[in-house]
């Protein structure tokens, strides 16, 4: 089916109109007027052509010239040409009346199709206009190629592997400021402060410091800094109460004072001397307490208080007894 060029004004040749008594003795002298001239739209019904004054002089052989309108042609689709005449047998064509593009692509060669990519796979494309069209022509705007598609899907497709350094990039924890909490067991070094730690803390290997709002929070009456390794050296090498209440970073706890026969630093041999002393000394207190105090029955206490006011030997034996 010939093509015609959507709402295009042109001339076609019909023909060949014969006598329809002997059906092949050409007609040539035919006057073909608007009415004569009907055409049908698409499948709609037929009408004459817009041209009131079309020009149809016989050209050869009972052959005629037909103009269209731009009018006659602007519906896409097919368009059916019939010219009925006196004593003629009708002659009738179908054309394919098309888009401006596809004729000036497949017949005059002037143009390109379009193939703008609508969809991939039926799903449709929603980029802003001119994004899509510019990163393809990024990646194909090459002088020569660089690489080719094996090598790119090996690129897309690369195998994970460990990182074991920071060849390269850079493995820096600067993230690491904006952590507010973190559970996890550190077995290096840490720098920097702390505000808390909760749970066991293996070991301490060198002197720990606080500043002065949190010593002065944290010590006991008496106590200054606290030195972790003089802390180890006096109670883990067998020194005796006044080693550990003078060692470095302490001074002497107000809460500790000699009481009578107790000597701070009392080991030995003299500890054993101290404790005799102590012993005496609670013995001579015991005989000189008052028997005036003790009234609790069956107490020995209470005896000697009765036997001292009344002198009653018999009340004696019986408590003996």
């Amino acid at each position: 089916m010939p093509l015609l060029k959507q709402s295009t004004a042109t001339i076609l040749k019909m023909g060949p109109f014969v006598s329809d008594s002997d059906g092949y003795s050409a007609k040539t002298a035919l006057t073909i007027a608007q009415a004569d001239i009907q055409l049908a739209k698409n499948g709609a019904a037929l009408a004459q052509t817009s041209d009131a004054s079309p020009t149809t002089t016989h050209d050869a052989d009972g052959w005629y010239p037909i103009p269209l309108t731009t009018t006659d042609s602007n519906t896409s689709g097919r368009l059916t040409i019939k010219v009925t005449m006196t004593n003629t047998l009708p002659v009738w064509r179908e054309y394919q009346v098309v888009p401006a593009e596809v004729f000036d692509s497949l017949v005059a060669g002037s143009d390109k199709l379009s193939v703008d990519l609508a969809q991939i796979l039926g799903t449709a494309l929603t980029e802003t206009s001119g994004q899509l069209a510019g990163r393809f022509k990024d990646f194909f705007d090459q002088a020569s190629a660089t690489f080719s598609v094996a090598t790119a899907l090996s690129a897309f497709k690369a195998t994970s592997v460990t990182v074991s350094d920071k060849t390269g990039f850079s493995l820096v924890s600067t993230g690491l400021a904006l952590v507010t909490a973190w559970t996890v067991d550190i077995t290096g070094s840490l720098s920097g402060s702390v505000g808390s730690v909760a749970g066991a803390v293996g070991s301490v290997t060198t002197a720990v410091t606080t500043d002065t709002a949190s010593r002065t929070a944290s010590k006991a009456t008496g106590f200054s800094t606290h030195d972790a390794a003089a802390v180890y050296t006096a109670f883990g090498t067998g020194g005796n109460l006044t080693t550990c209440a003078t060692a470095t970073g302490f001074a002497t706890p107000t809460n500790i004072t000699a009481a009578a026969g107790v000597a701070l630093s009392a080991t030995g041999g003299d500890l054993i001397a101290k404790t005799s002393t102590f012993a005496m000394a609670m013995a001579d207190a015991n005989c000189d307490e008052l028997l005036a105090g003790h009234t609790t029955a069956d107490t020995v206490g209470l005896v000697l208080n009765e036997w001292q006011d009344d002198g009653r030997l018999d009340l004696l034996l019986d408590a003996i007894k």
